[in-house]
């Protein structure tokens, strides 16, 4: 999608879901290691989010010491070339990974369940750059399968209610030969 990215307000419409074995079962990734307690109700989480959006990126930088940002430049980096690839950033927040696929030439959705996160990731995208940000779930991404070369979810696995789903999906909607790209 040529021209500013846009922030898409609303819940998506679900994607039908196609019977499937689990990403484990199928090769695409060990998810056993990821079988974490759930996360509290998603209401909470999403409260809390859109409590501290206008001081998210702030506040990040600031206990990190800047360190997310190196963070971030890294896992770019892990996914190589990126330009004309498409790519889905899951719990994307304020914007700030999706924005540097989309400097380097990629296609992005970026997807959060926190609108007032998103409110805040557009404008880190140029006019120029290729991405959208749409209100979604991670466990119900809005896109089909195999669409998307990589897969990345920065900082937001966490916060994601059932991690083993949230990866799995993410592994569902990347082509063969993706990547899904985790940074914690």
């Amino acid at each position: 999608m040529p021209g500013a990215a846009r922030f898409v307000r609303g819940v998506p419409p679900p994607v039908p879901a196609a019977p499937r074995e689990s990403a484990a079962s199928v090769g695409r990734a060990d998810l056993a290691r990821y079988a974490l307690p759930p996360m509290p109700e998603p209401t909470q989480v999403r409260s809390m989010f859109s409590r501290i959006a206008g001081k998210y990126d702030l506040l990040n930088r600031s206990l990190s010491l800047g360190i997310d940002q190196r963070w971030r430049r890294r896992a770019l980096a892990r996914a190589g070339e990126v330009a004309g690839r498409d790519v889905v950033d899951v719990c994307c927040g304020t914007g700030d990974l999706a924005a540097l696929f989309a400097e380097r030439g990629a296609r992005v959705v970026g997807v959060d369940f926190t609108p007032e996160m998103l409110e805040h990731a557009p404008p880190k995208v140029s006019a120029r750059d290729h991405a959208v940000f749409v209100h979604g779930d991670a466990l119900r991404l809005p896109l089909p399968d195999d669409s998307v070369d990589v897969a990345t979810v920065a900082f937001g696995i966490r916060n994601v209610a059932d991690r083993r789903e949230g990866l799995a999906e993410m592994a569902r909607v990347v082509r063969p030969g993706g990547v899904v790209i985790v940074l914690e």
